[in-house]
């Protein structure tokens, strides 16, 4: 469906310049098998990310979503949130849809799971 991006090791895959990674910082990878759809942060039936277990085990309860794309990443990620039971926020005016189509899909599918949205301000 997509053509290849963020692939590990390529060019695609790098922080952009001007971001700090701390050594303190914890990255989640997705998308480890080529052969897994992986739109989550929190991963799919067919792949672990560790990232609730990471969440809960800080004390995190509230969790906001933002960014590229709406309707697949970021609206994936914000529905499993909210499925794992963390209050889930997705910043409407700090992400961006692929489609008016899939975007509708997401909105029905975030709003059903008990995401809110809301703006930046």
């Amino acid at each position: 469906m997509w053509p290849d991006h963020c692939v590990k090791g390529s060019f695609g895959a790098e922080f952009q310049k001007d971001v700090v990674v701390k050594e303190s910082d914890i990255q989640i990878l997705k998308g480890q098998d080529q052969w897994v759809e992986s739109y989550s942060g929190f991963g799919s039936e067919l792949e672990e990310t560790g990232l609730e277990k990471i969440l809960k085990e800080k004390g995190v309860t509230t969790v906001y979503c933002c960014g590229l794309a709406y309707d697949y990443c970021v609206g994936s990620t914000a529905e499993s949130a909210a499925v794992a039971g963390f209050n889930t926020y997705l910043i409407t005016d700090a992400a961006k849809s692929v489609a008016e189509a899939s975007a509708a899909g997401m909105k029905e599918r975030i709003v059903s799971a008990g995401v809110q949205e809301i703006t930046s301000d």
